[in-house]
C-alpha cells in the first residue's frame, strides 16, 4: 500500500494545497503515494474521529 500524505492546512490556503496536489499528482498516479485532507470527510461522519483516524495512519504530515 503506498503512504499516505496528510494534509493539514487553514482553509484560507486551500489553493495552496490544490497547487501542491497537481505537483504530487505524477506519484499518486503511479500508486506510489495516496494523499488525505479533511475536505473528503463525508457527510454525518465525526469530524474529529475521522481526521484522528487519517492522522494516526498516515506516514507523512504535510503541516502549514
Amino acid at each position: 500500500m503506498a503512504p499516505t500524505l496528510f494534509f493539514s492546512y487553514s482553509h484560507v490556503d486551500e489553493g495552496l494545497r490544490n497547487q501542491l496536489k497537481v505537483h504530487l499528482f505524477a506519484l499518486k498516479r503511479q500508486g506510489l503515494i495516496a494523499t488525505w485532507h479533511d475536505r473528503r470527510i463525508t457527510a454525518g461522519s465525526q469530524v474529529g474521529d475521522v481526521i484522528d483516524a487519517n492522522l494516526n495512519t498516515a506516514e507523512v504530515i504535510c503541516y502549514w
